[in-house]
């Protein structure tokens, strides 16, 4: 809802119907294929397991629908090189912001979680590497920061 009233009339889901919407489509309604062919239950001793069925499958979908929908508004709201710019410009600025905690923590031990919440995500010797500390900046570990 956000992306909609931030794009200011110029936010549409669809374009066009071409290959990348069918694409989509397939994606969506998979679930609902598999469901199909996956009905007959499972018998193991005395227990009974159900096959999957339409709940499962209208599930799956929305979950896949869901885990699509940020791929859908960028590819919406990002289509001109200026909106790619900004969206670039806002990724190197965030990530700046972002490496001075890291910094802190590189140099002075990975505390700054606990000192502002009052708790430690994971153990301290987990953030010991090498002589340093691995720093977790508000995440629950240091591997974590480090795919940031």
């Amino acid at each position: 809802m956000g992306c909609i009233v931030a794009a200011r009339g110029s936010f549409k889901f669809w374009h066009k119907f071409g290959l990348i919407e069918s694409i989509i489509l397939i994606y969506v309604a998979s679930p609902f294929v598999t469901s199909s062919m996956n009905n007959d239950a499972i018998m193991v001793g005395d227990t009974v397991l159900p096959g999957v069925g339409n709940y499962d499958a209208f599930s799956a979908a929305l979950a896949q629908l869901i885990s699509i929908l940020p791929l859908i508004i960028g590819r919406s709201l990002f289509r001109t090189s200026e909106t790619n710019v900004a969206i670039f410009r806002a990724l190197v600025l965030s990530g700046l912001v972002y490496s001075l905690p890291l910094l802190f923590e590189i140099r002075m031990s990975p505390q700054l979680h606990e000192w502002i919440y009052g708790l430690k995500p994971s153990q301290f010797l987990q953030g010991l590497r090498g002589g340093g500390y691995r720093p977790m900046a508000f995440l629950g570990h240091g591997l974590t920061a480090s795919l940031l």
